[in-house]
This record gives C-alpha cells, structure tokens and sequence, in this order.
C-alpha cells in the first residue's frame, strides 16, 4: 500500500497546473456527456428541449438576429473550419512545428469521423417546432456543429497558446475559442435545426476530443515527439 501511495505522489509531482486542469475538465466533460446521452435516450429530457425550443418559436426577433445567427453558425461549419485549420497549418509550417501539424490534422480529422459516427449512431430527429433556417444533411444528435466548433476552435486556440509566452495571450486564445464555439452552439437551436440537449452533448463531446489531444501534445512533448513551445524561435 505504501509503494502503491508512493506512485501516486510522484505521478501528481510530475503533473503542472495545466494538466491538473485539463484532466479535471476531461472528467467533467466525460459526466456531462454521459449523463446527457441517458437524458435523451431515455426521454427525460425531451420536455426541457420542447420548452426551449417553443419560447425561441415566441420570440418576435429582428430580421438582422437571425442573419447574425447565420454568421455565428457558419463558424462551426466545415468549410470555415478547413479554411481556419489550413491558415494554422501554414502557420505551423512556417515555425517549422511538422509534428504540431499532424497533431492539428489528426485533430480535426478525428472530430469529423467522431461527429459522423455518433450522428449515426444514435439516429435522432431534428426538431420541427421551427421551420429550419439553416440546411441540414445529418441527423440531429449531437450537434454537428456545437462539436467540431469546440474539438477545432480550441485545439487551434491551445496549439497557439502554446507558442505564446504571455498568459494573457494564452488565455487570450483559449477563451476566443470557448467563445466562438458558444455562439455556434445556441446558433444551431436558435436557427430550429437542433434541440439544446444536442448542442450540450456537442459541446461536451468535442471538450472531451480537445483535451485529449491536448494531453496526447503534451505525452509526445515530454517524450521528445513533438516539438516544444519555444522549437522554432
């Protein structure tokens, strides 16, 4: 038992406050998504989603919202998301970071398969309280959008803050990315295509895929793998 204590301490001794916190929100994450997904399979949380989405039904907006919500969901989309993975990508390159970037491609390959494969699975319809204002090809859980918007915003958002040594530039980029993946995800309810629930698990899902490849960046780091934060200056 002593020896086994042992191990333990010196596993927290080489832990930072980074990945105390990344490994704290992979925890929550991975509870909230869970705990989610048997809401929904099992029809808890169907009456939160109808409440929902019938006040956003109500609501007498402005012809420019919704134009404001288009924008805000095309973030999330995959074009935009390509477009802003390929300027990082060419950023990399030019720092001479080649393993950051197979890491980023891994990354936002690995959401797209992710989100492909759990639309699929579970199979769930989209909402039709709403007319739907933004085209739709998939089936509704999770949100497409709300997941591939946090797994690529904020790997794109750590990756960067990794090559910066001011913390608030760190956090400059960490929180934009929060930020962003937000308003694509209450844009997606907003626009009728998905329930909140949806979005919730695309959040939590694509929280769950970042902080994974943020701490596989971090394995290959110290393992001489990948190149460190201060490789090319």
């Amino acid at each position: 038992m002593r020896r086994l204590w042992t191990r333990i301490g010196d596993l927290l001794d080489r832990l930072d406050g980074a990945m105390m916190i990344a490994a704290s929100a992979l925890l929550v994450a991975v509870f909230v998504l869970v705990k989610t997904i048997d809401n929904v399979v099992d029809g808890e949380s169907e009456q939160l989603d109808h409440r929902i989405v019938n006040w956003i039904a109500s609501v007498h907006a402005p012809p420019w919202l919704e134009e404001v919500m288009r924008d805000c969901t095309a973030l999330g989309g995959i074009f935009v998301l390509s477009f802003v993975s390929l300027a990082v990508i060419i950023y990399l390159l030019a720092r001479r970071q080649f393993h950051a970037v197979k890491l980023v491609l891994v990354a936002v390959l690995g959401a797209i398969l992710l989100s492909l494969v759990l639309k699929g699975f579970f199979h769930r319809d989209r909402p039709t309280i709403l007319q739907h204002r933004s085209m739709v090809l998939t089936s509704s859980f999770p949100s497409g959008h709300a997941m591939l918007s946090t797994a690529v915003w904020l790997t794109l958002g750590v990756m960067l803050a990794r090559l910066e040594k001011s913390p608030y530039l760190k956090a400059y980029f960490i929180l934009l990315a929060l930020f962003i993946s937000f308003v694509v995800g209450v844009s997606r309810v907003w626009l009728g295509v998905h329930w909140p629930t949806d979005v919730l698990a695309g959040w939590t899902a694509g929280s769950i895929w970042a902080v994974l490849c943020y701490l596989l960046a971090r394995f290959l780091q110290r393992r001489g793998q990948i190149e460190s934060p201060a490789a090319g200056d």
